[in-house]
């Protein structure tokens, strides 16, 4: 009795409409946190707060994000050093956000495409191909190596069976580690994506070749990438 009370309303018994305003409340103190605390506190040194109130915020923040005030401050106080160039830690401007997200989805919708044309290809006994059919919600994650040991297995079968599918997966792969790339600097990042085009151009599979015709058309990086330098 005592467990589904306190499953339905929590350790307070809040009832829904206070589970609302706790969770306002809760997330108004974390925002509150970051601009004060983090931001014009410790990045800025525009507000001196006092030790109760600054190691509240520190401990709050900790708990509810995560977040280390030493690395945050860091990455803030290069972002405006490096503001707007290629060692910016999060410019949108000089990362290409939009693009590179956009980029990834397609490839993942071509992924899961190439996918289901290849199942039908194999013509796999039906047991097979439900099993393999189920793999392909999971495919939408780049990041391969998070499937669960059972569908990990299964990947392996159909990698083993199918060149396509593997190549897409592969290219995937390195599109996403070519971006996460932080510490690189941009020339650096150049050559990566310029020998990821070669590559995908002359692997054969519409997926990847598709994603480099269209890495072309952004010419993020000038002449050189749209000639493939």
């Amino acid at each position: 009795m005592y467990l589904f009370e306190f499953l339905d309303g929590g350790l307070l018994a809040l009832s829904w409409w206070q589970v609302v305003l706790a969770t306002l409340l809760l997330t108004h103190l974390t925002i509150a946190g970051v601009t004060i605390y983090l931001h014009r506190s410790q990045a800025h040194r525009g507000v001196d707060l006092h030790p109760v109130a600054a190691h509240g915020f520190r401990l709050w923040l900790w708990l509810t994000t995560g977040m280390q005030t030493k690395e945050w401050v860091a990455i803030h106080r290069k972002h405006h050093a490096k503001c707007e160039t290629a060692d910016d830690p999060h410019s949108p401007q000089t990362r290409g956000l939009r693009k590179v997200l956009y980029l990834l989805a397609r490839l993942a919708r071509d992924l899961r495409r190439a996918y289901a044309q290849e199942l039908a290809r194999m013509r796999l006994p039906a047991h097979d191909r439900r099993r393999f059919a189920a793999l392909r919600r999971w495919l939408r994650s780049g990041d391969v190596s998070v499937l669960p040991a059972a569908q990990q297995q299964t990947l392996r079968e159909v990698l083993g069976r199918s060149r396509a599918i593997l190549m897409v997966v592969e290219m995937r792969a390195e599109l996403l580690a070519t971006w996460d790339r932080s510490s690189a600097s941009r020339e650096q990042a150049l050559v990566h994506l310029q020998d990821w085009i070669a590559r995908a151009e002359a692997s054969g599979v519409d997926a990847p070749q598709n994603a480099a015709i269209r890495i072309r058309s952004y010419a993020p990086a000038g002449p050189a990438l749209r000639a493939g330098a």
